[in-house]
């Protein structure tokens, strides 16, 4: 899934991918643009609880990460991205 956050700055777009979705271990983050050194990842349930929060860094204005979802249940969740400039929200299903 590709999710695409524009108006951060007059000139900046943010591409956010998020794959694979459905996941079933790990959940691969990318960010491509970013204006931070780093940024919080939350994982919500469907009722709203916090299943896992993360720091995660930047390099260079991109985000190439991996989060582990192994022991998190299956169903929907979703997964909150905070930046200094701007939050994108994604929903994703755990197999």
């Amino acid at each position: 899934m590709q999710v695409v956050v524009s108006g951060l700055t007059s000139e900046d777009e943010v591409v956010f991918t998020v794959y694979p979705n459905p996941a079933d271990n790990l959940l691969m983050v990318k960010a491509d643009g970013l204006n931070t050194d780093g940024c919080t990842a939350v994982i919500y349930s469907t009722n709203g609880n916090i299943t896992r929060q993360l720091e995660l860094t930047t390099n260079n204005g991109q985000l190439n990460t991996t989060i582990d979802v192994v022991d998190i249940p299956a169903g929907v969740y979703v997964l909150r991205i905070v930046t200094a400039a701007a939050t994108k929200t994604i929903r994703f299903t755990k197999q």
